[in-house]
């Protein structure tokens, strides 16, 4: 996951306790809030100083508003790891909760569904879709791609064609076979 689909991902799930959150997604959206609110702190002391006495408004009212989807997305990412999310409570400990919880968030998920949901790293690829709608001028003939047949990647077959690990290879000169 990158670093926008991670940003999207959280904030679409604003308030979601349950479910799952990858390591990427998880740590891509904690460097988004480190990120914002320092630029927001930098723009709050350009436009009201550093006096002790001025009003910083931007980088405090971003925190508040991240602050439900901060707690959700590590619940989920603790629901990653097939905790319960009220081990976040181990925050409330100094030093040793933040701790315990920032390795349990480093660490891989279960792999495969576990009791919160679907592993959110688990490739669901949909159907190809079919040769004609593909390639709507050949009548199907064109299926899917040569080595993994998913239709999306390599190139694309003909039916009835040799297969890939049968081809000779590109480039080579069938007369004289080590000319290249």
């Amino acid at each position: 996951m990158d670093f926008q689909t991670a940003v999207r991902t959280c904030l679409a799930k604003y308030a979601t306790f349950s479910g799952r959150a990858a390591r990427s997604e998880f740590w891509w959206f904690v460097l988004f809030n480190v990120l914002a609110n320092f630029a927001l702190g930098l723009i709050d002391t350009a436009i009201f100083g550093t006096a002790p006495d001025s009003a910083a408004i931007f980088a405090p009212l971003f925190s508040l508003a991240m602050l439900i989807p901060n707690i959700a997305v590590a619940v989920r990412r603790l629901h990653d790891t097939d905790r319960s999310g009220w081990w976040y409570l181990l925050i409330l400990i100094p030093l040793i909760g933040i701790i315990v919880l920032i390795v349990w968030w480093a660490t891989p998920g279960t792999r495969g569904p576990n009791r919160f949901g679907p592993d959110p790293l688990e490739v669901r690829i949909p159907a190809p879709p079919t040769a004609t709608a593909r390639f709507p001028m050949s009548g199907g003939a064109i299926s899917s791609c040569i080595r993994c047949r998913c239709g999306r990647c390599h190139r694309p077959s003909r039916r009835g064609s040799v297969p890939a690990a049968r081809r000779p290879a590109r480039g080579l000169n069938r007369r004289f076979p080590s000319a290249r």
